[in-house]
This record gives structure tokens, C-alpha cells and sequence, in this order.
């Protein structure tokens, strides 16, 4: 059973005129023509015969009055089917400051690459991307010098 929609008004006078206006809805059957066997026909489920090209395939995604169909959403009620992600995976906080450092060190190097060159009238691009290296480099021994200190503080206590 196929359900349709009429994109086009249509009117059979061999089925006693019935006329079928757009936007109407019909289901039946895909058959073959008795008379060209290259034409299409739908046959609805009220015998009526229209032709292919004034109709549109639609698709029911939801459930209808008469209960045919149903694709709701599945309710989980047993917890083992959950995945429980951990909040803090080992090790994410180091990398987070490492790249935090980084980062503002890369952006603070950009800035005053760029001001440099624009003071010198240098190239722009090639002093920002030399300060934004610098700057990269700075935070990361910025990084490594924050987390020594917090190791010594570790041992001390």
C-alpha cells in the first residue's frame, strides 16, 4: 500500500467524473496501463485510476489514527544500557593547561609581531607568524616552569 498526494487536479469520467483536487491524499497501488504499457497508473483503494505523473509519494513518519504505523522514540528503562561517561578522564587537566598556555602565549606573540612590523614597516605576515612561534614557545616553558613549581610544592608537603 502506497500513500500519495494529488500535485495536480485530476478528473476520470470513466469512474463516474470523480475529480481530485491538489493536496488530496490517496493510497493504493502502482499498476501497469492495459492500453500503452509505458504509462503508470495508480489504482487507490477505492478502485479509482489516476495517473502517476499527478501524484507524490509522501512517507508517514509518525503514527496514524488507525494505528498502522509507529516509530516513537524507544524508552530505556533499564540503566545498563546507558553509557556512563567519567567526568574527569586522567590526565585532561594537564593538557588543558598546557594548551591554555599555549595559546595565549601564541596570541599575545601574534599581537606583538604584528605591532612590531607595523612600527618597523616590516612584513605583517611574516613578523606576526614569528611572534605567535615565540609567543607558542614562551608559554609552553611558562607552563612547564608553573607546573614545577606546583610538583615542589607537592613534595614539600
Amino acid at each position: 500500500m502506497v500513500n500519495c498526494i494529488v500535485i495536480s487536479d485530476y478528473s476520470n469520467k470513466k469512474n463516474n467524473g470523480k475529480v481530485f483536487k491538489i493536496g488530496d491524499k490517496v493510497s493504493g497501488e502502482l499498476i501497469k496501463s492495459t492500453v500503452n504499457s509505458n504509462t503508470p497508473l495508480f489504482k487507490t483503494s477505492n478502485g479509482f485510476i489516476i495517473p502517476v505523473k499527478c501524484l507524490k509519494p509522501i512517507t508517514n513518519n509518525y503514527s496514524n489514527s488507525a494505528g498502522d504505523e509507529d516509530t516513537s522514540a524507544e524508552v530505556i528503562t533499564d540503566d545498563s544500557k546507558i553509557i556512563k561517561l567519567p567526568k574527569n578522564i586522567k590526565g585532561t587537566d594537564f593538557l588543558k593547561k598546557k594548551s591554555k598556555s599555549a595559546v595565549n602565549g601564541s596570541i599575545a606573540g601574534l599581537i606583538v609581531g604584528f605591532g612590531y612590523s607595523l612600527a618597523k614597516g616590516k612584513s605583517k605576515l611574516i613578523f606576526s607568524v614569528l611572534g605567535s612561534l615565540i609567543g607558542f614557545a614562551l608559554g609552553t616553558v611558562y607552563n612547564n616552569y608553573i607546573n614545577s613549581e606546583e610538583d615542589d610544592n607537592k613534595d614539600s608537603i
